[in-house]
């Protein structure tokens, strides 16, 4: 094999491989798989809720609207009956620790009961925003809204 065509075969592979990776690298984030969502004027949270074998499942993201930077974004998801009594609480620590603004983090939990008529949700999150060199504010918020 002569020095030419072995540095075309390499190039070859090369291109092959570096757009193998581009196929499968970052997906962004459809928000339009989310069609529930609550819009505040610091976050943006998007939920799909799934019953199965006895559980519940609510998934989706949350996205910084007003911050430079939310830190340590911790969100807290309670699930009620009809009536107001609460079933169970899970908390979710968003990952990343720093989400920057326009960005989203994924969240996901398992409730160990299935999905009733008339059940809620009340979403409570907490962070520390970041506003270039001025400190951080801690800030805490919540709000409700029907399991489906």
């Amino acid at each position: 094999m002569s020095k030419i065509t072995g540095c075309l075969l390499f190039g070859f592979m090369v291109v092959i491989f570096l757009s193998a990776c581009a196929g499968t690298g970052y997906q962004p984030l459809n928000t339009a798989n989310y069609p529930v969502f609550h819009k505040n004027f610091d976050v943006t949270i998007g939920w799909n809720v799934s019953g199965k074998d006895g559980a519940t499942a609510v998934a989706g993201y949350v996205r910084n609207n007003r911050y430079h930077v939310m830190q340590d974004l911790e969100l807290r998801i309670k699930l009620f009956d009809a009536f107001g009594a609460e079933k169970e609480q899970k908390s979710f620590m968003i990952i990343p620790s720093d989400l920057r603004l326009d960005e989203y983090a994924n969240f996901s939990v398992l409730f160990g009961s299935s999905p009733q008529t008339g059940d809620k949700l009340k979403f409570i999150y907490r962070y520390r925003g970041v506003e270039d060199n001025d400190g951080a504010v801690s800030w805490m918020d919540s709000f409700e809204a029907p399991l489906k």
